[in-house]
C-alpha cells in the first residue's frame, strides 16, 4: 500500500476533525441535503421509461444525498450525489486542496478489481433492478474528486464505475466510460497534469475536452471535475429487468473526497415527444381538407443506440384511411436519429363535417397502455371571417378591420388601409365604403367583407399653437371649431403639462418637445382629433409673478411685479452667453376695465442672447 507524505497527511487528518456533518450544507450556489432513503435517492434518478425495484444502498452515514447546482458551474442543475466522505464537503468555493473525510468503511470488492494493485475504501452504492421499455439506457452524471490534481498518475486514484448485468449481458459492464471510447473516467484518464492548485496545468493533457480545472473555484470545493457526461449502453431487451449498481470509493488510502453527482430524471430508456403541426406552419395548427396537410412531428432524446421503434394507437373522430391517408401504427428510426415526421394526407370528401380530430396515443411497450398523447384537428374549409368593432364612423375618423382564418391577407380598397396585407388593418374611409379580405391558406382561399358606414361630422377642428419655446416658458394653444354639434367635449393629450386639458385654449409648459392632440366630440358622437407640435430647445427662466392687491374694484388700478430666478441656459447646463434680458414681464400699473372681473393670460419670461 503506498503512504502519503507524513505531513500532507497530519493536515488532512487536522481537516477530517474540523469536519462536522450539518443536514442541509449550503455555500455560495451549490447546495447538498442528506437524510434521504436508498428508494427517495432512486426516485430522484428515474426518468421516462424506466422502472426501479429493490433498491439498496451501502454507504456511511453522510456520504450521500440530494444537490442543487442550479447556480453553480457544474453543468447538471439537480440530482444524487454519492461520496468517498462527506457531500458536505462537495460545497464550494474551493479553498482547501485536500478536503477530506474518512469514514473507515469498507471498499467495494468489484471497484478494487479496477484499482487493483491499491484496494479501496469508503465505498458508497447505491444499487436497484430496472425495466426499460426499449432496447437502450442513457444517464448524465459528473465526477469529481479532491484527489485531483496533486495525485494525478499515482496510485491514490480514486474510482466509480456505473455496472450493468441483465439479459443479453456477459458478466456485468462499465458503462462510465469515456465517449466513444471503452476507456473508464478516472482521475488518471481525465486529467491536466499533475500539480497544486492554483497552478498553472503542468499537462500532458489527457482528455481535456471532458476536464473542469476548478482551481479558486466559486461554488465547488472539488479541486477538479469533468464536464457532464452520459453514460450509455445499448442492445437492451425491452421490458426485462436488469441490474445498475452506481459505486464510488477511496482508492490507496481512505482520505481525499471524491463524488459523482447523477443527474435528477436523466436515467431515460428512450423520451418520445410528439407535436401536431401543418404543412404550412406560421401557427396555423388544423389540417384544411385538400389545403392543408397535417403533421405529427416525432422527437426522440437521446439519440437511439440501435434501430428504435415508436409504437402508438391512433384514435380521434376522423377515421383513418378514410378522413385522410391510410396511416401505420408506428414508426421506425435508425441509430443516432432524432426527429421524424408522420403526414396526416386528408381527403375532399364536399362533406360538411365540422372539426374532426386524429389523436395518437404512445403506449408504454411494457404495460400496453397509452402514456401521452397529441391531437390535430381536420376543418372542412378555410374559414374567413371579417368584421370590426364599429361598423358606423365618422367622416376623417379611424377603425380597425379584422380577419381571421387564414395565414395570408389581401384586402382591397387598398387606398385607405394603413397596410392591405395584415390581418389588422386601420381603415380610413372618407365614404360609405365596403373592404373585401382574401384569407390564403395553402394552396386555398376564401373571401369575406365588412361594410363601413362613413357619416358627415357637421364640424371641423383646426388645432393651433405650433411654436419653439424653452423649458419653463408658457405658450397658449387654441382649437378652431366650426359647425353645429356643439355643445363640443374636448380632451388634449397629454395633459400633464397644461393648466387645463378640458378647454379649447390651455396654456401649455412641457419640459421636452411634445405634440398635443385635441379631441373633440360633438354631440351626433363624432370625434374628430387634430394636433400641434411645441418644441422646447434651451431653458428659460422661472418667473414669479406679484400683485399689489387680490381684489379691487372696477376702475381700480394694481401693481404687477415680475421676477425671475436664476437660471443657466441651453438644452443643459452651458452658461448663457451675451446679456440676458425679459419681455413680457409688465413691471407698472394696469387699469382694471369696467365691468365682471378679467383674467389676464400667464406672464412669461425668456432668454435672449
Amino acid at each position: 500500500m503506498s503512504i502519503r507524505n507524513d505531513f500532507v497527511l497530519r493536515i488532512i487528518a487536522f481537516t477530517a476533525l474540523l469536519t462536522v456533518v450539518f443536514i442541509p450544507y449550503g455555500n455560495c450556489q451549490l447546495t447538498v441535503n442528506g437524510g434521504f432513503t436508498a428508494a427517495q435517492l432512486a426516485q430522484q434518478l428515474a426518468g421516462q421509461g424506466v422502472a426501479f425495484s429493490n433498491v439498496t444502498l451501502t454507504c456511511p452515514n453522510g456520504a450521500y444525498g440530494t444537490f442543487d447546482g442550479s447556480l453553480s458551474n457544474l453543468g447538471i442543475d439537480q440530482g444524487v450525489l454519492l461520496t468517498s466522505g462527506s457531500i458536505g464537503n462537495a460545497v464550494g468555493p474551493n479553498t482547501q486542496t485536500g478536503v477530506t473525510t474518512n469514514n473507515n468503511a469498507p471498499g467495494d470488492a468489484d471497484l478494487s478489481v479496477i484499482t487493483a494493485p491499491s484496494a479501496t475504501f469508503d465505498a458508497c452504492v447505491l444499487e436497484f433492478d430496472l425495466q426499460v421499455n426499449s432496447d437502450s439506457l442513457v444517464f448524465n452524471y459528473v465526477f469529481g474528486s479532491d484527489e485531483y490534481h496533486e495525485y494525478v498518475n499515482s496510485a491514490f486514484n480514486d474510482v466509480f464505475a456505473f455496472f450493468i448485468s441483465g439479459p443479453g449481458i456477459a458478466g456485468q459492464q462499465n458503462i462510465a466510460i469515456i465517449p466513444t471510447t471503452t476507456t473508464p473516467v478516472s482521475i488518471n484518464n481525465v486529467n491536466n497534469g499533475n500539480f497544486a492548485c492554483p497552478g498553472p496545468p503542468t499537462g500532458p493533457c489527457s482528455w481535456c475536452q471532458y476536464f473542469v480545472n476548478n482551481c479558486n473555484g466559486a461554488t465547488i470545493e472539488y479541486d477538479a471535475f469533468t464536464t457532464v457526461l452520459t453514460a450509455t449502453i445499448g442492445s437492451l431487451q425491452p421490458c426485462q429487468t436488469y441490474h445498475l449498481k452506481l459505486a464510488v470509493s477511496d482508492a490507496g488510502d481512505g482520505i481525499l473526497d471524491s463524488g459523482v453527482f447523477l443527474e435528477a430524471g436523466s436515467f431515460v430508456a428512450v423520451n418520445v415527444d410528439i407535436l401536431p403541426t401543418t404543412s404550412v406552419g406560421f401557427g396555423f395548427n388544423n389540417a384544411v381538407e385538400g389545403c392543408v396537410d397535417g403533421i405529427f412531428e416525432f422527437h426522440l432524446d437521446p439519440p437511439p443506440v440501435d434501430t428504435y421503434q415508436v409504437n402508438y394507437t391512433i384514435g380521434g373522430t376522423a377515421i383513418n384511411g378514410i378522413d385522410y391517408v391510410m396511416i401505420a401504427d408506428s414508426l421506425v428510426f435508425m441509430p443516432g436519429d432524432t426527429f421524424d415526421q408522420l403526414i396526416i394526407e386528408t381527403f375532399v370528401d364536399s362533406i360538411i363535417e365540422g372539426l374532426e380530430s386524429v389523436t395518437l396515443y404512445l403506449v408504454n411497450e411494457c404495460t400496453g397502455l397509452p402514456y401521452d398523447s397529441a391531437t390535430l384537428m381536420i376543418q372542412d374549409s378555410v374559414f374567413a371571417v371579417a368584421a370590426t368593432l364599429d361598423d358606423t364612423i365618422c367622416r376623417g375618423e379611424l377603425v380597425q378591420l379584422t380577419a381571421s382564418g387564414g395565414i395570408f391577407y389581401n384586402w382591397s380598397p387598398g387606398k385607405y388601409l394603413n397596410d392591405s396585407t395584415i390581418a389588422n388593418p386601420i381603415a380610413q374611409p372618407d365614404s360609405t365604403m365596403t373592404f373585401s379580405v382574401r384569407v390564403d391558406v395553402g394552396n386555398c382561399f376564401e373571401s369575406d367583407s365588412v361594410t363601413i358606414t362613413v357619416i358627415d361630422a357637421n364640424f371641423s377642428v383646426s388645432a393651433f399653437g405650433d411654436d419653439t419655446i424653452c423649458k419653463n416658458e408658457v405658450i397658449p394653444l387654441g382649437l378652431n371649431i366650426t359647425g353645429n354639434q356643439g355643445p363640443y367635449q374636448i380632451i388634449w393629450r397629454p395633459g400633464i403639462s397644461l393648466n387645463d386639458s378640458t378647454i379649447s385654449s390651455p396654456f401649455a409648459s412641457p419640459g421636452v418637445t411634445t405634440n398635443y392632440q385635441a379631441f373633440v366630440l360633438g354631440k351626433n358622437g363624432c370625434n374628430l382629433v387634430d394636433d400641434v407640435d411645441v418644441i422646447v430647445s434651451g431653458e428659460g427662466p422661472r418667473i414669479f409673478l406679484e400683485s399689489s392687491r387680490s381684489i379691487v374694484c372696477p376702475g381700480d388700478t394694481v401693481e404687477l411685479t415680475a421676477m425671475q430666478a436664476p437660471v443657466t441656459c441651453g438644452p443643459d447646463t452651458i452658461p448663457c452667453n451675451g446679456i440676458p434680458r425679459t419681455r413680457s414681464v409688465g413691471v407698472g400699473n394696469i387699469t382694471i376695465p369696467t365691468g365682471s372681473p378679467t383674467q389676464y393670460p400667464s406672464v412669461y419670461g425668456n432668454w435672449h442672447n
